[in-house]
């Protein structure tokens, strides 16, 4: 999960996510709008600030084409004195891709949030145990299922 709270006086739009413990990190948007970027106004400076946790999800294998399962650029508004919540079970949120080493739980990842107004907002984020557990095998390897 992700909250970002913009407390100045416009709104402002966070663009990308960076960090060093990963190839990238890709904003995925799974709901029916999927197709419908997020956007907003441009207006003099804003202030917006990052907060609360996040935790890596998705597949240790390769995608299709090894694709990634979102974007790296977006443009995602969060309203002058208003919350941006980004949420896996309501399908919009932040991923690691191509994590570069074991994260554990507990553990804290730097990620630089890129905001167009606000610049740049360097966020120690603690990583939460995965909200599900992935069983992770060989391409082609499937596991009987239990039942």
């Amino acid at each position: 999960m992700v909250r970002i709270a913009n407390s100045g006086a416009a709104d402002d739009a966070l663009t990308s996510v960076s960090t060093d413990a990963a190839e990238s990190v890709v904003y995925v948007d799974n709901t029916a709008s999927a197709a419908a970027s997020p956007s907003g106004s441009a207006s003099p400076s804003g202030s917006a600030s990052p907060s609360g946790s996040a935790s890596p999800s998705g597949s240790a294998s390769p995608t299709p084409n090894d694709q990634p399962p979102g974007s790296d650029r977006f443009h995602l508004t969060v309203a002058t004195q208003d919350l941006l919540t980004l949420l896996p079970d309501q399908g919009k949120y932040l991923e690691l891709y191509k994590v570069r080493r074991d994260l554990r739980p507990g553990q804290t990842v730097r990620l630089v949030f890129h905001f167009e107004k606000a610049g740049d907002v360097q966020v120690d984020v603690p990583m939460a145990p995965p909200q599900q557990v992935t069983t992770r095998s060989p391409a082609g390897v499937e596991h009987p299922k239990e039942g």
